[in-house]
């Protein structure tokens, strides 16, 4: 779905998809870097720009974290949210992604972002889950003490077939890898065209690297490629995550 590493950018990517629209790539390690420093970057773009487009992080976790609240307080008017309403447990859901499997992987989630960092992996990773769930309303109904024990099963799976904590970190990164492919292909291509059609003057659209390439190729008018449903995605893997993802399944059933 992807023909390049997203992860690989590390300075923001400019592309002028059409006469008035810049797309801007940020580089998906400045999330765990100084956001400021880093949106400081891309500052003198922002505020030339008549219009600035996000993706979720101009809406609700705006005010909370992401280079999307730092282009907010450059851009001179308000951004707008290209996933504004959007419940992602129900999008990812309509390809096939059960709520207990995105829950798991929101758990999956914390222990990447806290994995060396926190003298007491366990307790951080559950105090993170329950503030996302509090917060998120599409995360109301995970269960988070089940939750939690489906990791402690995932990651002995993990241990078990050699891979350890990397496996477990890479398949998160493929995860979200295809999470973005699929807030492209129904969301934020879709919503980008049909909002740069309606709005007037010089327009800017502000995504994580992982997104320019099909956003870019869509504006434009060139051929994207369809995103598969969950189980298929899973079945095109290599054969090691592969059976991991089928072991992800089977846990979360």
């Amino acid at each position: 779905m992807k023909t390049f590493d997203p992860l690989a950018i590390t300075e923001p990517v400019y592309v002028r998809a059409r006469d008035d629209v810049l797309v801007i790539g940020v580089g998906h390690h400045f999330d765990i870097r100084d956001n400021e420093t880093a949106a400081k970057k891309f500052s003198g773009a922002i505020r030339s720009l008549d219009n600035l487009l996000t993706e979720r992080g101009g809406g609700a976790v705006l005010k909370q974290w992401g280079y999307e609240r730092y282009a907010a307080s450059i851009f001179k008017g308000k951004p707008i949210d290209l996933e504004e309403g959007v419940n992602r447990v129900e999008l990812l859901g309509s390809y096939g992604v059960t709520a207990s499997e995105y829950a798991l992987l929101v758990m999956m989630h914390a222990y990447r972002l806290h994995l060396g960092k926190a003298p007491d992996i366990a307790q951080t990773m559950l105090v993170a889950f329950e503030n996302a769930r509090l917060k998120m309303p599409e995360y109301s109904d995970f269960n988070t003490e089940k939750t939690f024990f489906h990791f402690l099963d995932l990651s002995g799976y993990a241990e078990d077939s050699g891979g350890g904590s990397q496996l477990l970190i890479d398949m998160f990164d493929l995860w979200s890898l295809y999470k973005g492919c699929v807030r492209d292909e129904s969301l934020i291509g879709p919503n980008s065209e049909q909002m740069c059609s309606q709005l007037s003057g010089d327009k800017g659209i502000l995504l994580g690297s992982a997104h320019l390439q099909y956003v870019v190729a869509y504006l434009k008018g060139e051929p994207v490629i369809a995103v598969p449903k969950w189980i298929e995605h899973i079945e095109s893997l290599e054969p090691k995550f592969r059976h991991a993802f089928e072991e992800f399944r089977r846990i979360a059933a």
